[in-house]
């Protein structure tokens, strides 16, 4: 009986592993318009500076289930350096994908944000005045981990051509045109209101 437990338990394990891909979360390779800046778009001194000031964190979804189930995959990392040294890189070690995407494409977008204003993206993004910033969802491919020897798969080499890893700017948010037009109304109504007065 022991035995055929071990043998069952065996082969759970080897369908878990056949069932994972992997992607290696980082941009070491990246060119200039696949780093991440803050607050000015290709502007080398607006590097995203070392350290953990800002988080970043890759997001992944399956392709049968399409962008919109974007989950963090994985814990969030700082960026490559000391805080006074700007390169705009990241590295977030090797990120394993759920199962059945075993070697198959995914979606991936990265999202990064001013630590002091959460501790995940989705924090931030709820503060008004937080410096936040994502890239464009990308498609890219996944390792299989059964293959021997495989070289690393990285999000700037196995990306699509045809929809690439691009880098992006962390930035407080442009206030949308809604509110414009309400700070416009109350505006105007103020100064009637002034001018009957």
């Amino acid at each position: 009986m022991p035995t055929r437990l071990i043998l069952l338990l065996a082969l759970a394990l080897v369908a878990n592993l056949h069932g994972q891909g992997y992607i290696g979360f980082d941009n070491l390779d990246a060119s200039a318009g696949q780093k991440v800046y803050i607050d000015d778009w290709l502007n080398p001194a607006a590097l995203a500076p070392g350290g953990s000031q800002f988080r970043v964190a890759l997001y992944f979804a399956r392709i049968e289930d399409g962008e919109s189930a974007l989950t963090q995959l994985g814990s969030a990392v700082g960026f490559v350096g000391q805080p006074h040294e700007r390169y705009g890189l990241f590295i977030g070690g090797e990120r394993i994908t759920p199962s059945t995407c075993c070697g198959q494409p995914g979606y991936f977008q990265v999202k990064a944000w001013e630590s002091t204003c959460g501790s995940t993206y989705e924090e931030a993004a709820a503060n008004p005045a937080a410096r936040i910033g994502s890239s464009p969802i990308f498609l890219a491919d996944t390792g299989d981990r059964t293959i021997a020897l495989e070289p690393v798969y990285g999000l700037v080499a196995n990306s699509f051509p045809d929809r690439p890893f691009r880098g992006f700017v962390i930035a407080v948010p442009e206030p949308s045109t809604v509110v414009l037009a309400l700070v416009g109304v109350v505006t105007i109504a103020l100064v009637l209101r002034h001018r009957r007065a």
